[in-house]
Parts: C-alpha cells; structure tokens; sequence
C-alpha cells in the first residue's frame, strides 16, 4: 500500500484516506478477479511505467555522499526490474543495508523496525531453501 500513498500524495492527497480508498479498491477487485485476469498486460504496462517513473521521482533524496545509505538504494532500484518482483528488490536493499550499515560501523544507525523487516526478509529468501 505504500505505492498507493505515494501515487495519492503525488495526485494532491493530503491525508491518509486515499490509502483506504485504494485499499477498499483492492478488496472489490477480488470480485472482479475474473474480469481483471482479461485485461492484457499490454494495456497495464503504461500504467506501471507512469508509476515507476512517480517513485523514482524521489532518487534526489537520497544521500548520494554516504556509501552506506546510496548503495542500497541503488541495489533496490536495479533489483526491482532485475528480479520481476517489488518486494524482492525491496529485500535486497533491506538485507544490503543492514549489512553496509555494520560493516562501516555505524550499527547504531539501525533501529529495531529496519532490523526486524531486514530479517523478515532473510528469512523469506532462506526458509524455501531448506
């Protein structure tokens, strides 16, 4: 849902209500499914371009002047397409930041949410694998 909030904020949203809309939306589409399923991929692709293009918008945020914040970033962006699959690129950046982050010492940078999200992520590419 945060793709959601991003593209409601960008449209002019000011609250989190456009968030629920879209969720709410979601949970129609599951009735719709069958008919959903008949829209082609051809006629979705602009509409996933026009987004990847609003969340990389927010590239000059990032702090190009710390190896330990822009590589992570870099790895997101790159692994999104790389691996077909948004959360899979997310994982890569989550785990490759919590790993830049002790190897250059600053550990203390890292809080709990990241640290629980990161081993989430671990452990979602590790336990198939067993």
């Amino acid at each position: 849902m945060a793709l959601e909030s991003a593209v409601g904020i960008a449209s002019g949203a000011k609250t989190g209500l456009s968030t629920v809309v879209a969720g709410i939306a979601f949970i129609l589409s599951l009735i719709l499914l069958p008919f959903i399923n008949a829209i082609p991929a051809s006629a979705v692709s602009p509409l996933l371009i026009i987004i990847g293009s609003l969340m990389l918008g927010n590239v000059r945020f990032i702090n190009f002047n710390d190896f330990s914040e822009y590589f992570p970033s870099f790895l997101i962006i790159i692994m999104i397409p790389l691996s077909y699959n948004i959360s899979s690129g997310m994982a890569f950046g989550f785990i490759s930041y919590i790993i830049i982050k002790i190897l250059c010492g600053k550990w203390k940078q890292l809080n709990s949410a990241i640290l629980i999200v990161g081993t989430l992520f671990l452990l979602n590419f590790i336990l198939p694998l067993i």
